[in-house]
């Protein structure tokens, strides 16, 4: 599953550059990225979800914090760019899931502060992702 998570990531680069360079001066939106799924909106579902599964195995300590952090940058990325705003809906209720369901006695304030850091950064970056790809179409 990993594997073709992350195999998402160059196709829809590519696919964003190339409807990008289609509309020349059309507002192109991130609707046509959807990597190697059926539409924007599947590819986010599923990029989410290996979100989600990376999470618990960082909780589970079978990732290092460096691995982990490394594989949500790149698992998110195309969900930034396909511009799909369900993501703000959806990553929190699936990470808060994984979150509440995966922790261990000892781990669940550090797992609180990782929650709240990781729905923070991901809601940061797609917001200036969002707001610069809309300026620069």
């Amino acid at each position: 599953m990993l594997a073709i998570s992350l195999a998402q990531v160059p196709i829809a680069f590519e696919q964003r550059v190339t409807s990008a360079v289609k509309g020349r001066g059309i507002d192109i939106s991130g609707d046509y990225t959807s990597g190697t799924l059926l539409a924007s909106s599947i590819l986010s579902i599923f990029l989410i979800c290996a979100i989600c599964v990376v999470t618990a195995y960082f909780m589970r300590g079978r990732l290092k914090a460096w691995q982990f952090v490394m594989l949500v940058l790149l698992l998110f990325l195309p969900t930034t760019i396909n511009e799909t705003k369900g993501t703000l809906f959806l990553l929190p209720i699936g990470l808060s899931v994984v979150f509440l369901v995966g922790m261990r006695k000892g781990f669940r304030l550090k797992a609180i502060g990782w929650l709240v850091l990781v729905t923070a950064t991901t809601v940061a970056s797609f917001w200036t992702m969002y707001d610069y790809l809309g300026r620069a179409a």
